[in-house]
């Protein structure tokens, strides 16, 4: 574990763990092995607490034992975050070689596996607007042993007044302390209004 701090005030910290192989004996009398190959994550954070950035790396995990088996590899993640004018802006990814969940009895269903998993986000303020955008694809899932894919989503966001999404950040901070929850409800369901663009 590595901790730094520079002049400004932000921090930067880094954590391993080293790769390890152990056998865990269970009150039943069954083994668990857990299997990993090391895990790194680091986060650099501003000295106001505004600004945040991280990644993460995990080559692979293995958990196997009392009828289960988890199964993950390669996961690698990125994030860089700010807020500007009140709203938490930036972007982000995630990509994931695979992941298997199994159980040896019934019910069937509990089998799942994925493969080849990325993930993307990104959002900012341009002359006055929020923007954003989400991506989600993936190769073969398998669930319950029937296969889908491959599965593609987006989700885009474009030319949102500021000021609307402000008012709406608002009224749901008011409803979750509101004297009156219906008054704060009307107050909320308008400013959402407010964020469709013309």
């Amino acid at each position: 574990i590595l901790t730094a701090v520079d002049f400004s005030g932000r921090s930067s910290s880094s954590y391993r763990l080293p790769a390890f192989s152990r056998e865990f004996t269970e009150a039943n009398g069954e083994s668990v092995v857990i299997e990993s190959r090391g895990i790194d994550l680091s986060f650099d954070l501003s000295a106001d607490l505004r600004d945040f950035g991280g990644r993460l790396s995990l080559p692979y995990l293995r958990i196997a034992g009392n009828g289960g088996l988890l199964e993950i590899k390669e996961i690698r993640s990125e994030l860089d975050t700010g807020w500007k004018q009140g709203l938490a802006l930036g972007r982000s990814r995630m990509t994931m070689e695979s992941f298997l969940f199994e159980l040896d009895g019934e019910p069937r269903y509990a089998a799942f596996s994925l493969q080849g998993l990325n993930m993307s986000s990104h959002n900012d303020i341009v002359d006055e607007f929020y923007g954003g955008i989400m991506r989600l694809d993936a190769g073969e899932l398998m669930l319950g042993g029937r296969s889908f894919g491959p599965l593609e989503f987006e989700i885009a966001l474009e030319k949102l007044a500021v000021s609307s999404l402000q008012r709406l950040q608002a009224e749901v901070e008011n409803l979750n302390r509101a004297v009156d929850p219906q008054q704060a409800q009307m107050q909320l369901m308008m400013a959402m209004g407010e964020i469709i663009p013309e």
